[in-house]
């Protein structure tokens, strides 16, 4: 009986990505916390100004655009949770040097070093290593929402939170969200058995020439830039400006409240008529131009609570339209092999962007006051409108990654034979290095054996490694057996040792070639139409894939009654595919039979 594929979650993928969302949102809410009340705070600090304050609220942009890249290629090398635990300390650091601070210059201190536990590439190269590719998708979406949750709730609890702990008690809160998200990596999230790259997940340094050359990954890296800059810039002023209409600052939460739920109502429409409809083009566009709206808007009407507050609506549902399209923009748009590099430097458009708009928001309002902060990112909308009018309508499709199990396949005429079949825009075949590497150091094992070589009844076969990891292995072994038989080991020393390895080699070669050679012939001859298999350069088996009517299992039981035997696809998998699939021994069976 064919077996159904398993799309749903398992629990440990279900435990990972929580996990990796709660640690993920826990530092955003605590770095997005001050946005809506540090501006009101700086005003009492020692040598405060309103570009220091800026520089203060957007330094953390600055340090996690420079490091986050490099720390998830280090992840690549050291292990993902060593990563993550080293940046969720060094923000709590940053939180407690913030939360100690008499001036505004250790509160800069501290902000620059929360941000640089740049944890969100190694977060998503880990969340990539504990999910199938099937359910990739639905981990990084949770993580993402995680952002914006963080963000809203931020908004709402800040003001209170500034009224019953202060701003300082705020930077103590973040340290300890740091430390819960560090018990959490450590206790909660599984720790992968393997790690390796993910090109769909993460950075690949080989990619980054082709999506920095990109004109249309470039226009939407611009515009996260933008967004980022428009919304930071924002809250230098929106505090203020709703302190000065009366409101006082633990009722902010009263005007953000209203604000951010109109803005969620009005937003999820036009997303679900641009992707239904394909006009996520001018649906992003429009958008763009409401944010221009918004920003003149609320530069004429700061003087009028009304006014100002219906032109923040505008601008929470212009700025929750472009954040919700743009990733899903980004990923239609970059290659199908570089995705995971086109979202880090996405990711580091968006916090520079958050670092620039702090410094510049904070210098305008210096020299030219509140209005003139709005009138800022009006100028940095219409440029990005005239960049976002430029773009081109993205397709309607989607990814999919596909391990091939098989091996001997030509890559290159494999991708072109993907790129011919219906609805098949781009193929990419990425060959993996047969290495496997461990975490917490620089290793490879290479491991062989003589089975395949000189006799399958020796049942030994050779190690190369590092010394401390041989001797963890011989440990191991020898809790398992004792040890392989010394006459066995001696006899294969000698034979080796004696150089005729190589000609008995060359002799089995040629004798497996013939026998592969004989049963692809026959395969063409008998197996039904549809099939298709692969012709091996090296090994002894075949990977056939028959019609997907066939099950291999079905069919292993009547070959058994002739006498033939094979291996079951759903045997190479572990979650039950390749049910019409076998892997065939050519080897023991010689060419008459």
């Amino acid at each position: 009986m064919q077996q159904r594929e398993t799309t749903g979650m398992t629990a440990g993928e279900r435990r990972a990505t929580f996990g990796l969302a709660s640690v993920y949102g826990f530092r955003m809410l605590g770095l997005f916390l001050i946005l809506p009340v540090f501006a009101l705070f700086a005003e009492g600090l020692p040598d405060a100004t309103p570009f220091l304050t800026g520089l203060a609220v957007g330094i953390y942009g600055l340090t996690q655009a420079l490091l986050q890249v490099p720390f998830g290629l280090l992840s690549d090398r050291v292990g993902r949770k060593p990563v993550i635990l080293g940046g969720l300390l060094l923000f709590a650091i940053g939180s407690v040097i913030a939360a100690s601070s008499h001036d505004i210059w250790l509160v800069i201190l501290g902000r620059a070093i929360q941000g640089s536990g740049a944890i969100a590439a190694a977060v998503m190269a880990l969340a990539a290593d504990l999910t199938r590719e099937e359910n990739r998708t639905k981990a990084m979406a949770t993580i993402g929402l995680t952002i914006g949750a963080s963000f809203m709730l931020a908004m709402l609890i800040g003001p209170i939170l500034a009224r019953l702990i202060g701003v300082s008690g705020i930077f103590w809160l973040t340290a300890l969200l740091a430390l819960v998200g560090i018990a959490l990596v450590a206790l909660v999230v599984p720790t992968p058995q393997t790690s390796r790259v993910h090109r769909d997940a993460e950075p690949v340094p080989a990619m980054f020439r082709r999506v920095l050359s990109n004109p249309d990954l470039l226009r939407l890296d611009f515009g996260i830039f933008s967004l980022h800059l428009i919304l930071t810039a924002l809250f230098l002023a929106v505090p203020l400006i709703l302190r000065d209409l009366g409101v006082e600052p633990v009722r902010h939460t009263m005007v953000y409240l209203p604000v951010m739920i109109g803005a969620v109502v009005a937003m999820v429409p036009f997303v679900i008529y641009a992707e239904r409809h394909a006009q996520m083009k001018p649906v992003f566009v429009g958008a763009v131009g409401l944010l221009l709206v918004a920003q003149m808007t609320l530069g004429a009407l700061s003087g009028h609570f009304w006014g100002f507050v219906i032109a923040l609506w505008l601008f929470f549902t212009a700025f929750n339209l472009l954040e919700a399209t743009l990733p899903s923009l980004v990923s239609k748009v970059a290659p199908v092999d570089a995705k995971g590099t086109a979202m880090g430097v996405y990711s580091t458009s968006q916090f520079g962007g958050a670092f620039v708009g702090g410094v510049a928001g904070g210098w305008v309002h210096q020299h030219l006051g509140l209005s003139g902060v709005f009138l800022f990112g009006a100028s940095v909308a219409v440029v990005w409108l005239l960049v976002a009018s430029g773009m081109r309508k993205p397709g309607r499709y989607a990814s999919r990654l596909v391990h091939l199990t098989a091996g001997g396949r030509d890559t290159g005429e494999l991708a072109a034979r993907l790129r011919g079949m219906p609805g098949v825009i781009e193929a990419v075949i990425v060959a993996d290095e047969p290495s496997a590497s461990l975490d917490g150091g620089n290793y490879v094992i290479y491991l062989g054996t003589f089975s395949k070589i000189l006799s399958a009844g020796l049942r030994i076969g050779w190690l190369v490694t590092p010394t401390p990891i041989r001797e963890k292995v011989v440990l191991g072994k020898q809790a398992a057996d004792l040890c392989t038989s010394t006459l066995t080991q001696d006899f294969a020393g000698h034979f080796f040792q004696s150089g005729r390895w190589r000609e008995y080699v060359a002799e089995l070669t040629d004798i497996y070639r013939a026998r592969r050679d004989v049963m692809v012939s026959a395969m063409a001859e008998y197996f039904p139409h549809g099939a298709s298999w692969n012709k091996p350069q090296g090994g002894l088996f075949i990977w056939a894939t028959m019609p997907d009517v066939l099950s291999t299992e079905d069919l292993l039981a009547k070959a058994l009654s002739k006498n033939v035997a094979f291996v079951p696809g759903p045997n190479a998998y572990v979650d039950g595919r390749g049910a019409s699939s076998m892997r065939l021994n050519f080897s023991g069976v010689r060419e008459d039979e």
